[in-house]
C-alpha cells in the first residue's frame, strides 16, 4: 500500500491497524472496506502552449492530464474536482485542456482560480461558462456530506473587467490589505464578497442543522492565515468555518508546493500543482470513511491518513 515518498499522519492506532490489515483502496475499482465517498482532486494544471518558465512546465500538463484521466477512470468515484488554474493564460488554452479533462468519465466539477482570468478583458465574463459553470459557487450533497465549492475570484482584480463595480470593490479590498502590510495583499489572490460569505454561512447553518459533515473546496488557501498565497479575507473565512463542528476538510490549490495542517478540528490540505510536477501526473484520490480520510497520492502527491474526529492541531507548513 505504501510507496516511495509517502508520509502518513496517524493519530489513532486503530486506523493504523486497519490500514496495515488491508484497507485496499488503491487497487482496481473495489475496496475490502468500502469508502462512504470517493473523489478525485487535481490542482493547477495551468496549461499553456508556452516554454518552461522556472518550475512551471506548462505544456506537460496536457500529457499529465491525459494520464490522470486514464487513472481516474479505473476507479469508481463519486466525482472529480479541479481546484482552479486549469490554464496559465489565453482563452484559447481552454480548447486544448478542457477536452482532456472531459475524458474523465464520472461527474466533474471545477473551482475558479486566478489564471483562468488571465485572458482578454472582453473574455473574462465568458470564463465560467467555458468551464461549464452555471453558478460560480455552489454546493452538493452526497451521502451525509455537504461539499461546498467556493469562488475565490468573486473579488479579484484579475477576474473582472477594469471599471466594473466588482473590479472597483476588489481594488478597494486589495488597497486596504496593502495599507496594513498583509502578506496576502497580492494581485494574484482574491476574496469572497459579503454576499458569498452570507451564502456560505447559510450553507453551514443548514449542514449543522442536518448533521451533514462538510468539505470545502476553493482555489486559495486560508490557513495558516495571512500567508502570501492566501485568500484576501482568509482570517474571516477561517473564523467562520471554525464556528461549525461539522466542517471537517478544506482543500485548495494555488500554492504549488502543497502542504497541510489541522487547526481547531479542520483538516486544511493544499494539493501540489500539476504544472510543477512534469515528471509524474500529480493528483490525489480521496476516500472518506466513517472516522477518517484516506488520501491516495498519485505522482508526487503524498499519501495520508487523517482522522476526522478529535485530533490535535499540527502543521506541515514552515
Amino acid at each position: 500500500m505504501m510507496k516511495k515518498g509517502i508520509y502518513i499522519h496517524i493519530f489513532s492506532l486503530s486506523i493504523l491497524v486497519l490500514c496495515l490489515a488491508g484497507c485496499q483502496v488503491k487497487s482496481e475499482k473495489s475496496s475490502t472496506t468500502p469508502a462512504l465517498i470517493s473523489f478525485g482532486v487535481i490542482a493547477d494544471a495551468q496549461y499553456a502552449d508556452l516554454p518552461v518558465h522556472g518550475n512551471r512546465h506548462y505544456r506537460s500538463s496536457l500529457d499529465n492530464m491525459e494520464k490522470a484521466a486514464k487513472q481516474l477512470n479505473t476507479y469508481t468515484l463519486d466525482f472529480v474536482v479541479h481546484l482552479g488554474d486549469m490554464i496559465e493564460r489565453d482563452f484559447n488554452s481552454f480548447d486544448d485542456i478542457i477536452p482532456i479533462y472531459n475524458k474523465i468519465e464520472t461527474q466533474k466539477y471545477v473551482v475558479l482560480g486566478n489564471h483562468e482570468f488571465a485572458v482578454a478583458s472582453e473574455k473574462k465574463n465568458d470564463v465560467p461558462t467555458k468551464l461549464g459553470l452555471d453558478k460560480r459557487y455552489f454546493s452538493i450533497l452526497q451521502k451525509g456530506w455537504k461539499f461546498i465549492f467556493l469562488d475565490g475570484q468573486d473579488l479579484s482584480v484579475m477576474a473582472h473587467p477594469p471599471g466594473s463595480a466588482k473590479y472597483k470593490a476588489s481594488q478597494a479590498m486589495l488597497d486596504s490589505l496593502k495599507k496594513t502590510g498583509q502578506d496576502n495583499a497580492q494581485s494574484w489572490n482574491g476574496g469572497l464578497s459579503s454576499k458569498q460569505l452570507a451564502w456560505l454561512r447559510k450553507q453551514l447553518d443548514e449542514a449543522q442543522k442536518n448533521d451533514y459533515k462538510v468539505t470545502v473546496f476553493n482555489h486559495f488557501p486560508v490557513y495558516p492565515v495571512e500567508s502570501t498565497h492566501n485568500l484576501w479575507n482568509d482570517r474571516e473565512v477561517v473564523n467562520l468555518l471554525e464556528q461549525y463542528e461539522v466542517v471537517k476538510i478544506y482543500m485548495n490549490g494555488h500554492n504549488h508546493s502543497g502542504g497541510d495542517a489541522i487547526h481547531n478540528g479542520i483538516y486544511y490540505l493544499n494539493l501540489k500543482g500539476m504544472v510543477e510536477n512534469p515528471d509524474a501526473s500529480t493528483f490525489a484520490i480521496c476516500h472518506i470513511f466513517e472516522n477518517y480520510l484516506l488520501i491516495d497520492g498519485k505522482g508526487n502527491e503524498y499519501d495520508r491518513v487523517i482522522p476526522i474526529e478529535d485530533v490535535a492541531d499540527w502543521s506541515s507548513y514552515r
